[in-house]
């Protein structure tokens, strides 16, 4: 029977999901790779056999068949694993590369381009809000403003 409360509704399926896959994790945990008990994840071993992430609410048969592809993973090496099997964009010469590790004269001088350009947008950013508060009348960025008051004065 459904409830006449939605909220109360919502909140039971909540407790009903957070539940089942409390109970998964600790049938399957600790950690597969470090043997940590806390914040712990599911995780798809094969990314591409992936079906769905939301299995708590499917039938056990069906919940069962994609959780056989996963394994339980804490929080720090799920992300360490995730970060792992992204595709690398960066080559060298770029601030990525550098990021990464690489120390060749290429990365280095392609980082400090990168930084130099993120300094010149936060100064260009900084000049626009001055402008843009000329323009509302809160200021002159210029300074004109102060010598106007003075020789009014």
């Amino acid at each position: 029977m459904p409830f006449k409360n939605k909220d109360q509704q919502r909140a039971y399926m909540r407790q009903w999901i957070r539940s089942r896959r409390q109970r998964w994790l600790n049938e399957n945990g600790p950690c597969a790779k470090c043997g940590s008990s806390e914040k712990l994840e599911v995780d798809h071993i094969d990314p591409a056999q992936k079906v769905e992430h939301r299995v708590w609410s499917w039938s056990e048969e069906r919940r069962n068949a994609e959780l056989a592809k996963c394994q339980v993973l804490c929080e720090a090496c799920h992300a360490a694993k995730t970060v792992e099997q992204r595709p690398r964009v960066a080559f060298h010469g770029s601030a990525g590369m550098y990021g990464a590790g690489c120390r060749c004269a290429q990365c280095r001088k392609g980082n400090a381009d990168s930084e130099r350009i993120r300094r010149l947008r936060k100064e260009l950013r900084s000049w626009c809000g001055q402008i843009w508060d000329w323009v509302l009348g809160k200021g002159d960025p210029r300074g004109y403003e102060d010598d106007e008051k003075k020789t009014a004065g």
